[in-house]
């Protein structure tokens, strides 16, 4: 996952980066069905996998926005995405081909502080 601040007032900047995270840092919990796979082609050689319906991962960040960055293919399905217990929106993950490194941007702007994110699979 990417955090990003963006101005306020400035609606045509781009995005200024903020850190990176991945999916062994330790402040991502996950609910039970999630397994680690290792692939070269995933963001830092890693990604988590699940099929079990309603499996969530969790991650507090502090910005004002995000961007997730996934992996599509042919048996993948959606997941819903909530900040602060809100639906923000939705990332359908099913694509024609196995692609690593898709990416997802909150089109939103958050105000200043820490959030909260959540995936849920659906």
């Amino acid at each position: 996952m990417r955090t990003s601040r963006r101005a306020s007032h400035a609606r045509r900047e781009p995005r200024q980066q903020g850190p990176d995270y991945d999916d062994t840092d330790g402040a991502f919990v996950y609910s039970d069905g999630w397994e680690a796979v290792n692939k070269k082609q995933a963001y830092n050689g890693s990604f988590r996998l699940t099929t079990r319906n309603g499996s969530f991962m969790t991650f507090a960040f502090t910005g004002q926005s995000f961007s997730v960055i996934y992996k599509g293919g042919p048996a993948f399905r959606k997941m819903d995405v909530y900040v602060d217990e809100v639906l923000v929106g939705t990332i359908n993950e099913k694509t024609s081909q196995s692609s690593f490194q898709q990416r997802w941007d909150y089109s939103g702007q958050l105000a200043p502080g820490t959030h909260a994110l959540r995936l849920v699979f659906v």
